[in-house]
C-alpha cells in the first residue's frame, strides 16, 4: 500500500502536510515550468475571497530521466543549464 502512493506525485502535497501537522485543501499542480507562480496566485487568490487565513506556497521542480531526454532531445533544454523562464 505505502510502496503504490509514495510514487505518485499527485500524493506528495498529502503527505507532507500531514508530516507537518498541516490542517486544510492541499494540492499538488504540475504545469511544467510555472508551477510556482501558479501556486503563489492561487494562495494569493484564496487569501484575497477569505478562502483561508493562511496559505503556503511552495514549488519543486523535478524532471526525470525520460522527460529529461525527450526534452534535450527536442532541444527545450537551456544549453548552460540554467533556468530562462520568460526570456525573449
Amino acid at each position: 500500500m505505502y510502496a503504490g502512493t509514495s510514487v505518485l506525485l499527485s500524493v506528495a502535497s498529502g503527505r507532507i502536510s500531514f508530516l507537518y501537522g498541516l490542517i486544510g485543501p492541499c494540492m499538488g499542480l504540475d504545469t511544467a515550468c510555472c508551477s510556482t507562480l501558479v501556486t503563489t496566485h492561487l494562495a494569493k487568490s484564496a487569501l484575497e475571497q477569505s478562502e483561508c487565513t493562511q496559505a503556503i506556497s511552495t514549488g519543486v521542480g523535478l524532471l526525470k530521466r525520460d522527460g529529461f531526454l525527450a526534452f534535450s532531445a527536442a532541444g527545450m533544454l537551456s544549453p548552460l543549464g540554467r533556468c530562462h523562464t520568460f526570456d525573449m
